[in-house]
């Protein structure tokens, strides 16, 4: 959970010309909201990959995965936490 909120954050962003090598339908000038490639392979460097131009695409399929488990992490540790004010522990 730490390298989530270490690195993970949200850009406004467009993506480059070069960007229509991995993936023609890409429109560069849309804009996007999420977090880079690069910091997605700080917490879970199996879901990025590289292609041979150096352009890093992210597995979102697999993405979502990881991110359930790490939901459920969080959820755990709210429950824990919730427990603990409710009995008067904090």
């Amino acid at each position: 959970l730490q390298g989530y909120a270490q690195h993970l954050r949200n850009y406004l962003y467009t993506y480059k010309d070069s960007a229509k090598r991995a993936d023609p339908r890409i429109d560069t000038s849309e804009l996007h909201n999420g977090p880079m490639a690069q910091d997605i392979e700080q917490v879970a460097p199996d879901c990025v990959q590289e292609t041979s131009d150096g352009i890093k695409t992210v597995d979102g399929n697999r993405l979502a995965l990881v991110n359930a488990g790490v939901l459920g992490d969080v959820i755990r540790k709210l429950n824990a936490i919730d427990e603990r004010l409710t009995a008067g522990g904090l």
